[in-house]
């Protein structure tokens, strides 16, 4: 059954590092992949930048719309207008799963986007899933793996469109990315050699 994916990241490049491979797969198995980001983040002035390097990541993932909340990155609270944001986008696009970063993260612009999103969908009563991010902390706990030895080298090319974010610590946390996809590989015990992991909120069976 073909199914409508909604993910939800603070930043450009944040869903990338998160569920990039799972993304490629759903959409390569014929799943229709929304992204929502809420803002740009940084200076105002590499908006148009950043926005179109989000643009072509999305193209190589298969995602077949990303929306742009456009919010002020001083201004990504937990509060009434971004949950109106995220509740709009459900409506418009009725997802059966929703992936969230987890509330565990040393960054608050991730924390309030999922504060944002669980309020958004207290009555959505389909699954929603947690994903890491690189400033996720110990708090994440992964239960659900997904199989992306096909889709590594897609994951890559998605972060590396992502060229104005290209410094020295952003290439470290790429090599650090399929590092910790081959941790989550063992962890499965499934015998996959990479492999992105997620917490689960609630899962509906379709």
């Amino acid at each position: 059954m073909i199914t409508n994916i909604l993910a939800i990241g603070a930043h450009p490049d944040d869903i990338e590092f998160g569920l990039g491979g799972t993304v490629a797969k759903l959409a390569e198995n014929g799943h229709s992949v929304f992204f929502l980001i809420m803002t740009f983040g940084g200076n105002p002035i590499d908006n148009e930048v950043r926005k179109k390097e989000a643009m072509v990541a999305g193209e190589f993932l298969g995602v077949e719309k990303i929306i742009f909340g456009g919010v002020d990155p001083f201004k990504l609270a937990h509060d009434r207008k971004n949950i109106k944001i995220i509740e709009s986008v459900i409506e418009e696009f009725k997802p059966d799963e929703i992936y969230l970063p987890h509330l565990s993260d040393t960054h608050q612009d991730h924390r309030n986007v999922t504060l944002c999103a669980l309020s958004a969908t207290r009555r959505f009563s389909k699954t929603i899933y947690f994903y890491e991010t690189p400033s996720t902390l110990e708090g994440f706990i992964p239960q659900r793996f997904v199989d992306i030895g096909k889709h590594v080298s897609t994951k890559k090319i998605a972060l590396n469109a992502h060229a104005s974010q290209h410094t020295k610590y952003f290439l470290y946390l790429m090599d650090a990315m399929e590092g910790l996809a081959i941790t989550r590989g063992m962890q499965s015990r499934n015998s996959i050699k990479y492999a992105e992991a997620f917490q689960i909120f609630r899962d509906v069976e379709k």
